[in-house]
């Protein structure tokens, strides 16, 4: 006896056991499930190895500096440099700096009217929020966005933050996944009465991708327990999910229907569909979770995330094929083809559409083949102009808050101050006049608005002020060297910024 066989005679005796048992895990599954939501993080988009991870370890660890965690940019209807604005702009800024956790806030206000803080309108200006070490940045941020968010007096505030950003996403996947299901699932149900016959066969394929959805979830939210997890991992488990549950129910139960049409009972029918179909379905499983599991040679969490959500979702949904489905067809016998919408004999037949073009393309394999394959490739070819980017503010909705406010950001600002460029220097040689020389080569790189070294800010290859800041520019033999583009993190505008900045040191 085959281990397939094997298994469905033990289903078919104990189906009612197998039946419950499911039924119960499907509930541990999704009461346990039902905490991935929370805990799921929205980057790990970076190589922990990289050369730019490196150097921002440095630039957090040895020099205590980073980017801005918050930009806050203040809309006035006049000049921001006007004394009302002034006024009522500084006190927003001191109420900013207030904030448990805030380490430094620089703004147009009251750090001396810098013009790089100051929108191309002149109304508009930038507060930038700094966070102690340690501090829950998204926790801050969440802070700012209810404290300050929106309408504030004569002002209009908007928060920007790769934080606000995150979670922005966050509750936007979390929430388009509870419509998205809302309106696919009663679709979906329709076309599955139409495609499986009958509505009692319709509604299985949800019990093969309910244990595959809320126990991939359960496999996830246990991951986020001890490593970074993606938001987006999501989308993969709940579509997968569903998928496979409707192919693997297809497949076995108009097996199963071939063998009811033959005279054999349910029992033995269940049985020979799980010594066919089964084996197809163990098989196709493995196939895609090793497939997906290929993504955790990566290094970046973003990519792994996919990983465990796809072979989650490709083993539970194996599992619910040759356990639960099985019992379930043990138990309704020809009743799984009640309240049929379909008229005439639901089990597969020889005839019909489907047959004529598997006939077709057997007498013709050859002219079949090179005719898909270049039909794919003609398909493909628009994907050779595609230019790769990363998640930021244009993943959502462009009513979104923090989508509003990066397009502001991007639309009204020369420089973008919420993500510098930082350049580390390993025991550099020459003096300041020498590291100066260094700046101004970066200066003129395009799409490159400011360049500030440890003595001097550099624009256009000039030195145009000194620098006064008090933040730590040299030391443990380390030089560091801010770089600020005009050109929006993620674009391809912003690569051809850090390759040129990569050339220009050797």
């Amino acid at each position: 006896m085959s281990p397939f066989e094997s298994l469905a005679r033990t289903v078919v005796r104990y189906r009612w056991t197998v039946l419950i048992g499911y039924l119960v895990s499907l509930a541990v599954f999704g009461l346990i499930g039902a905490g991935v939501f929370g805990a799921l993080g929205s980057r790990g988009f970076d190589d922990p190895g990289s050369e730019s991870t490196r150097a921002a370890d440095i630039l957090v660890n040895t020099f205590g500096s980073d980017a801005p965690t918050a930009v806050l940019a203040i809309e006035s209807s006049v000049d921001i440099a006007s004394p009302a604005t002034t006024a009522s702009a500084s006190a927003l800024a001191n109420a900013v700096a207030k904030v448990d956790g805030v380490r430094q806030v620089v703004s147009y206000w009251t750090s001396g009217q810098p013009a790089q803080l100051k929108s191309t309108d002149g109304r508009t200006g930038q507060v930038l929020v700094f966070t102690d070490k340690g501090a829950d940045a998204q926790a801050l941020t969440q802070t700012l966005i209810d404290q300050f968010s929106g309408e504030q007096g004569d002002l209009t505030v908007y928060v920007y933050g790769w934080n606000v950003v995150g979670d922005a996403i966050t509750t936007t996947i979390t929430g388009d996944l509870a419509k998205a299901e809302g309106i696919a699932i009663p679709i979906t149900v329709v076309i599955l009465m139409f495609v499986f016959g009958s509505v009692v066969a319709a509604g299985l394929p949800f019990m093969v991708a309910g244990a595959s959805i809320l126990g991939s979830f359960t496999v996830l939210f246990l991951l986020t327990k001890v490593t970074d997890v993606s938001v987006f991992a999501l989308n993969l488990a709940t579509g997968l999910g569903l998928a496979l549950g409707i192919d693997y129910a297809l497949l076995m139960i108009s097996r199963f229907r071939e063998e009811l049409k033959t005279g054999a009972t349910s029992d033995d029918a269940v049985v020979t569909t799980m010594r066919t179909a089964g084996k197809t379905v163990l098989v196709s499983g493995i196939t895609v979770a090793i497939t997906l599991a290929s993504l955790m040679v990566f290094p970046q969490y973003f990519l792994k995330s996919f990983a465990y959500a796809g072979v989650s979702v490709s083993l539970f949904a194996v599992l619910g094929a040759l356990t639960a489905l099985p019992a379930m067809l043990a138990i309704l016998g020809p009743n799984v083809n009640r309240l049929k919408v379909r008229r005439g004999d639901l089990a597969p037949t020889d005839t019909g559409a489907w047959s004529s073009i598997a006939r077709f393309v057997m007498r013709r394999p050859w002219p079949v083949m090179i005719g898909a394959i270049a039909l794919l490739l003609v398909m493909a070819y628009p994907a050779l102009q595609v230019a790769f980017g990363q998640v930021d503010d244009r993943a959502l909705p462009p009513s979104n808050p923090a989508a509003v406010a990066g397009e502001v950001l991007r639309d009204r600002f020369p420089g973008q101050e919420s993500a510098p460029y930082g350049v580390v220097l390993i025991n550099p040689t020459g003096d300041a006049t020498a590291i100066d020389a260094y700046g101004k080569q970066l200066s003129m790189i395009p799409d490159v608005v400011r360049v500030t070294t440890p003595t001097s800010i550099i624009v256009g290859g000039a030195v145009v002020a000194p620098n006064v800041s008090q933040e730590t520019w040299t030391t443990d033999g380390m030089t560091r060297v801010t770089v600020v583009g005009n050109a929006p993190p993620f674009y391809t505008r912003a690569v051809a910024v850090v390759d040129a900045l990569r050339a220009a040191r050797r």
